[in-house]
């Protein structure tokens, strides 16, 4: 394989999925070239980490024609003429079919995550099971992994920037879902119990949050990184003593980086949906309620992780 591209526009939990099947194919073909195609902040992960060597954002690929059932009868669009392998996580019938049609690479077509009810083991394992035995990939515990050199530049930055980040404990409060979300107030209380135990707190905010008034106020009142370039928030992330969040896409970023990672669980399956490592820790909620996790058990949980 000299080259290859994989093309994934998903959520940001589900793209950290695929990073056991790019480990495995830099492994396999060390000087192959592997190029993202999909949402630029997303796909500069896996450059930074190592893992492909360019990103492609998939509005400016000039790959849309492909969604429609007039896609042009050939040749193959510029993007994709020089690739030999080709793996496709967009589940969309007619770009599938025409991507089939149009492309000479060798082309897998793969599901970015299970559907409800079909899966009973994490997410990351489901997708790299579907490509290993088609290329041919060792099995292996698929846990994404995501390692930023120390001189990295958003690393140095974030060194600067956040003094603190060796003692501090990273939040990040929200997700994609509000059921998901331990209520606001007890992340402001347990923001509270951490710094009185001398663990200062850095908010994490995406453009989610800020766009909610709760959310923006305590950006504005708290020491905070917000609507920053996902590549920042993974350096910061690298740096911190420890994180807490719900289950959401920054949540399975803080794990893939190796921080010691507590995420909270509510209505999901953590066997499925969990973030995996060896420091991470899933805190259950009663019931899958998390209006019935108290405080105390997050905060206990906490001051036991990190830096001595």
């Amino acid at each position: 394989m000299k080259s290859c591209a994989v093309i994934h526009t998903g959520g940001l939990g589900d793209f950290l999925q695929t990073f056991p099947v790019l480990a495995a194919l830099r492994a396999k073909w060390p000087r192959g070239r592997i190029t993202i195609i999909g949402r630029s902040d997303r796909a500069g992960l896996a450059v930074a980490g190592g893992l492909a060597d360019d990103a492609v954002d998939f509005e400016t690929s000039g790959l849309h024609p492909l969604f429609g059932d007039d896609a042009p009868a050939s040749p193959a669009p510029p993007r994709l003429a020089d690739f030999d392998l080709v793996l496709n996580y967009l589940p969309h019938e007619s770009f599938n079919a025409n991507l089939s049609r149009l492309t000479a690479a060798r082309l897998i077509h793969a599901t970015g995550f299970p559907a409800p009810g079909e899966c009973d083991r994490p997410v990351a394992q489901f997708v790299y099971d579907q490509i290993a035995p088609q290329l041919q990939l060792p099995p292996c515990e698929a846990i994404p992994r995501l390692h930023l050199r120390p001189d990295h530049p958003s690393r140095q930055a974030m060194a600067a920037r956040f003094p603190e980040a060796p003692r501090a404990m990273a939040i990040h409060a929200g997700s994609g879902s509000p059921r998901k979300n331990w209520p606001l107030e007890r992340f402001e209380e347990l923001a509270g119990a951490l710094a009185d135990a001398g663990m200062p707190t850095i908010w994490l905010f995406g453009p989610a949050e800020l766009e909610c008034g709760d959310f923006a106020a305590l950006a504005r009142a708290g020491r905070s990184l917000s609507a920053a370039p996902l590549v920042e928030v993974a350096a910061l992330l690298s740096l911190v003593r420890g994180y807490i969040g719900n289950d959401s896409g920054i949540t399975h970023l803080a794990a893939a980086v190796g921080t010691s990672t507590i995420a909270l669980f509510g209505p999901t399956d953590t066997a499925v949906w969990s973030p995996r490592g060896p420091n991470v820790r899933i805190l259950e909620a009663p019931e899958g309620k998390l209006s019935r996790l108290s405080v105390s058990a997050v905060r206990e949980t906490a001051r036991s992780i990190g830096h001595s």
